[in-house]
């Protein structure tokens, strides 16, 4: 209970938080795995990620112990949603705002993220089938010329089950951000926000560093649209989030 505690606490110091799932992944419990199963997902990326890798530390060191397949599904089913979005997210930028500086910082930024996303997903995989299949599977994918990432393709479309197959392998196949929100459009009821939208929900999100870079777009941009959000955050506990703040708010102020 103690440790729930601190792992929900929001008041409490975020470095703590974020080690804490790396810590109770040296302990054999059951009620372990549940609880971290049951944060999941957290608001914070970094703990977010370190507790999916808790999580697959303990399948690898610990055999006896069980991983819900419902949760498993349900992060699976949020991580590809998310994954869908994020999609939207870099091809909306991209034909608002590609010629500026900081709209390629901010897309190279959601790329990145892309590449995370990824990663979580291979690891939350490897709580419902065999991670060493798994993970060599997703490597292949990752970094394999063409032939060996069609051969990995088809291990993974015989290795996961109907549900898995239907919601991940569509997005693995597209080899286009275009053709990944025309699968993402197909597979989840995505909202549609507008560019300013989806800019302010970066600015006022979770992630520091997106936050720091739409921003920066908002400020070169000079869009009055996305002044609240900016305000919302000129007191973030993250220096360069403040300093984005000001800055953005000190072009907006000038026209």
């Amino acid at each position: 209970a103690p440790v729930a505690t601190l792992l929900a606490d929001e008041q409490q110091d975020l470095e703590l938080r974020r080690a804490l799932p790396r810590v109770l992944a040296e302990f054999e419990e059951q009620k372990i795995v549940q609880l971290l199963l049951a944060r999941l997902p957290e608001a914070d990326p970094t703990l977010h990620f370190q507790t999916i890798r808790a999580l697959g530390k303990m399948r690898a060191d610990y055999p006896r112990l069980r991983f819900s397949r419902d949760e498993v599904d349900r992060l699976l089913d949020w991580e590809a949603r998310q994954y869908c979005i994020r999609v939207r997210s870099v091809l909306t930028i991209d034909q608002r705002s590609g010629q500026h500086a900081s709209s390629a910082l901010l897309v190279r930024a959601l790329e990145e993220r892309l590449v995370s996303a990824r990663e979580r997903i291979s690891r939350l995989l490897g709580l419902a089938y065999p991670p060493e299949d798994v993970f060599t599977a997703w490597n292949r994918l990752a970094y394999g010329r063409p032939p060996v990432r069609s051969a990995a393709l088809e291990f993974l479309g015989n290795l996961l089950e109907a549900n898995h197959k239907l919601t991940l392998i569509p997005l693995l196949e597209s080899t286009s951000w275009e053709e990944l929100d025309r699968r993402g459009r197909q597979l989840f009821d995505l909202p549609e926000p507008t560019f300013e939208e989806t800019l302010g929900q970066f600015v006022e999100g979770p992630d520091a560093w997106l936050s720091a870079c739409a921003l920066a777009l908002v400020g070169e941009l000079e869009l009055h649209r996305v002044r609240r959000a900016v305000q919302n955050v000129l007191g973030h506990s993250v220096p360069v989030v403040r300093e984005a703040a000001r800055s953005a708010l000190d072009r907006l102020d000038k026209r």
